[in-house]
C-alpha cells in the first residue's frame, strides 16, 4: 500500500497538463522558458538564466527549464549549480533520447568526484535511454570501463604517502610541471600567481633543504608573457621552455632553447619551423643528454586530438623535423606531458585516451627492439578521478615529483609534491650521475674540454658533451648494465681514459669524479685505461676498440708527438715472463696504431714487467692497478 501512494503522490509531478509539449501546466512559466531558449541561442546567458529563473519560480517542476538551465550553466563554468538542476531534470523528464545526454553529463560529474558507482550507474540509464544511438553506447561502455577500472584502483590502492614540498616552495598560488637535474641538486618548475602570468623558477637543494625559489633569468622570464613547462638536460645546461603570445612565435606557443654558461643563460632562440609549427607546441622532455627532444602538439598528421611528437638532434647540431611518436603511445584522445626518464628507455606520459580513472591518467611505456611497449596505468592514488598531468621520476628511479591542484573554499591552488615509488613502479633499468670538473693539473684552472661516453662492449658512443669554461663542471647519466670508458680530451693537454664501475657511487647514488688534465710536455704520462687483455695474454680484447682509436686521434691530431707504449705487470710469475708479457703487449698496441695510419717511427715501445708498480702488490686490486699500459711524451 506504501508504495502505490508513493506512485500517487508523483503523478502530479510528471503527468500534468502540458502546455506547448511541455511538462508545465503554467503558460507563463512555458513563455519565460521561450525566451531563455532564444537567449541562449544568441549566447546571452545571463538574460537566459534569468527567464529558467523565472520559469522555475513559476513552476519548480518544470523539467525543461531545469534541463535547459544547467546546459547554460555549464556553458559558463558553474559546474556544481548545473549538477543541481540536472538532477532535478533527470527526477522529473521521462527517460528519452531527447534528455539522455543528461545521464552522460551527469555520469561525467559523478567521476570527477569519484564516485565510480554512481557515475556508472548513470552510465547505464544512458544506454536504456537511447538504445538506438550507437555512438553514443559505445562512449557510455567507455565511460563505465573506466568506473570499473576506479573502482578496482580505489580498492586496491598503491601503497605511497605525497609528501607536499616544504617551505620556501609552494609558497604560489599555481606550480606545476617540476623537472630535476639529473643529480637532484636543482630542481625547476613553473609558478604563477593569480594576476601574473607563467614564470620559470629554480631552487637549488642544501643539505637536504631547498632554497628560496629564484627566478631562472632575466633572458628567460618576461613580465609580459608566459614562459613555462620547461625541460631540463640532465647536466642543467640545456633548458628549453615553452613561450606563448610573444611576438615572432610561429604558433600560439613555441618551444625556445637555451644554454648555460657558469651562472649565466643564453638569450633563448626559437627551435624554428623543423619543432614548431602555426599551431601549440609545449611540455618538453629532454633526454638526459640533450639529444632527443620530445613535446605535446595540436598540430595536424597526428593520431589524436593532442599528440606526442620527437626530434632527434643531428651530428651537425641541428634538430630534425618532428615526426609523430605513433602507437601505442599515441591515442585517437589526448596525449600530454611526456617524460623520458633518464635511462632513455623509460617514457612517462598523460593521455585521456586510455583505459583509466577518468580525465587524463599517467601511464608508463618501455622502449623496446619492436617499438615502445603497451602503456600501463600508474594506478591510484598517483592517478585519481582529476586531471593528473606531468611526472618527473629521479635518476634512480625510486622517487617522483609532481603537482597536483586542490579547491578550498572555492580557490584553487596547485602544489608540489615528493613520492617514494613502490618496487612495482620503480623504474626497472635505473641511472646514477657521475659528476665533477676538469682542470689543468698544474694552475687549477677550469677547463672546457670534450668528454666521450663510451659503451666499451659495444664500441659505441653514448654521449658526447664539453665541461663547462667558466668552472669546468660536468655532469653525465649512466644507466646500470653496461661497461662505460670515458674519454676526455683538450687542445694542449694529454687525453685522459678511465673506467669506473656503479658500485662505487656515493650515498646519495652518484659518483664523483674531478678530472685533471695534464698539459702536453716532455715526459708526460697518461694511463690507457680502457686497454684489456685476457690473463697471461698480449691479445687485445674486443672492448679495447674504444681506447685505441681515442690514440689514434690524438697521435693524428699531434702528428709532431713522439710517444713510448710503456707495458707494466704485477708480481705475479717470474721477472723474466713478467717483462716479456708487457713487452708483447706494448707491440699489440704499437701495431694497432700503425695499422690504423700512426707513424710508426712516432711510437716507441717497451716492457717494464714489475718493476715500477703503482702500489704495492699485496691485495688483488692493487695487483689490478699496477697491470697497465701507460704512453709518455718522448
Amino acid at each position: 500500500m506504501r508504495w502505490v501512494l508513493i506512485g500517487l503522490l508523483l503523478i502530479p509531478l510528471i503527468h500534468k497538463a502540458q502546455v506547448q509539449g511541455l511538462s508545465t501546466d503554467s503558460k507563463k512559466a512555458a513563455d519565460y522558458y521561450t525566451e531563455g531558449q532564444k537567449q541562449a541561442a544568441v549566447r546571452n546567458y545571463p538574460a537566459a538564466l534569468e527567464s529558467f529563473d523565472k520559469a522555475l519560480k513559476k513552476d519548480p517542476y518544470f523539467g525543461e527549464a531545469h534541463y535547459l538551465k544547467a546546459r547554460t550553466l555549464m556553458a559558463i563554468g558553474e559546474v556544481e549549480l548545473a549538477k543541481y538542476h540536472y538532477e532535478k531534470a533527470v527526477q522529473l523528464l521521462p527517460m528519452t533520447p531527447k534528455y539522455a545526454d543528461t545521464f552522460i553529463v551527469l555520469g561525467r560529474m559523478y567521476m570527477d568526484e569519484g564516485d565510480y558507482v554512481k557515475a556508472k550507474e548513470s552510465f547505464q540509464r544512458y544506454i536504456r535511454a537511447d538504445p538506438g544511438n550507437y555512438m553514443g553506447i559505445e562512449m557510455a561502455e567507455g565511460f563505465i570501463r573506466d568506473c570499473d577500472f576506479g573502482i578496482e584502483q580505489i580498492d586496491h590502492p598503491d601503497s605511497i604517502k605525497p609528501k607536499k614540498l616544504a617551505n620556501p616552495l609552494n609558497n604560489f598560488q599555481f606550480q606545476y610541471f617540476p623537472v630535476l637535474t639529473g643529480d637532484g641538486e636543482f630542481i625547476f618548475f613553473t609558478a604563477r600567481s593569480a594576476r601574473s602570468t607563467e614564470e620559470i623558477l629554480v631552487s637549488r637543494n642544501v643539505d637536504g633543504e631547498w632554497s628560496p625559489p629564484q627566478n631562472i633569468s632575466d633572458n628567460i622570464n618576461t613580465v609580459e608573457f608566459n614562459e613555462g613547462t620547461c625541460a631540463i638536460s640532465a647536466d642543467g645546461r640545456t633548458l628549453v621552455f615553452t613561450s606563448c603570445n610573444a611576438p615572432g612565435l610561429l604558433g600560439r606557443c613555441d618551444l625556445l632553447i637555451s644554454y648555460r654558461n657558469g651562472n649565466e643563460w643564453s638569450r633563448p632562440r626559437n627551435l624554428g619551423k623543423m619543432i614548431n609549427s602555426r599551431h601549440w607546441e609545449s611540455q618538453p622532455s629532454l633526454s638526459a643528454d640533450g639529444r632527443l627532444l620530445l613535446f605535446s602538439s595540436d598540430r595536424p598528421g597526428g593520431i589524436g586530438k593532442m599528440d606526442i611528437w620527437y626530434s632527434v638532434k643531428e651530428k651537425d647540431g641541428k634538430w630534425a623535423r618532428a615526426k609523430n611518436l605513433g602507437r601505442p603511445i599515441n591515442t585517437p584522445g589526448e596525449e600530454f606531458s611526456p617524460f623520458l626518464h633518464s635511462n632513455n628507455q623509460t617514457l612517462f606520459y598523460s593521455s585521456g585516451g586510455r583505459k583509466g580513472m577518468g580525465g587524463l591518467d599517467l601511464y608508463v611505456s618501455n622502449r623496446t627492439p619492436d617499438g615502445w611497449s603497451k602503456p600501463e596505468n600508474l594506478g591510484y592514488p598517483l592517478n585519481t578521478w582529476k586531471d593528473e598531468v606531468g611526472i618527473f621520476v629521479t635518476s634512480e628511479g625510486d622517487r617522483a615529483y609532481y603537482s597536483r591542484t586542490t579547491k578550498k573554499e572555492g580557490q584553487e591552488r596547485s602544489f608540489l609534491y615528493e613520492v617514494r615509488l613502490p618496487d612495482k613502479l620503480k623504474v626497472k633499468k635505473e641511472s646514477h650521475a657521475l659528476k665533477g670538473r676538469v682542470y689543468d693539473s698544474q694552475t687549477n684552472k677550469p677547463l672546457a674540454a670534450q668528454i666521450n661516453l663510451m659503451d666499451l662492449e659495444k664500441d659505441t658512443a653514448i654521449q658526447f658533451l664539453n665541461s663547462d669554461s667558466v668552472n669546468g663542471q660536468y655532469l653525465i647519466i649512466l644507466t646500470k648494465g653496461a661497461d662505460y670508458g670515458l674519454f676526455v680530451s683538450k687542445k694542449g693537454y694529454l687525453y685522459k681514459s678511465m673506467n669506473f664501475d656503479l658500485k662505487d657511487a656515493g650515498p646519495d647514488g652518484h659518483l664523483i669524479l674531478d678530472i685533471p688534465l695534464d698539459p702536453i710536455v716532455k715526459g708526460a704520462t697518461t694511463e690507457l685505461r680502457n686497454i684489456f687483455f685476457d690473463f697471461g695474454s698480449a691479445d687485445l680484447r674486443p672492448e679495447s676498440a674504444p681506447e685505441l682509436e681515442e690514440l689514434v686521434t690524438f697521435l693524428r691530431d699531434n702528428p709532431e708527438l713522439r710517444i713510448e707504449i710503456g707495458g707494466h705487470t704485477d708480481n705475479v710469475g717470474s721477472e723474466e715472463d713478467n717483462i716479456e708479457l708487457s713487452r708483447n703487449r706494448t707491440l699489440a698496441v704499437r701495431k694497432y696504431l700503425v695499422d690504423h695510419g700512426v707513424n710508426i717511427e712516432n711510437v716507441d715501445f717497451k716492457g717494464y714487467g714489475e718493476s715500477k708498480p703503482l702500489v704495492p702488490n699485496d691485495t688483488d686490486e692493487n695487483r689490478q692497478t699496477n697491470r697497465r699500459i701507460e704512453f709518455m711524451i718522448l
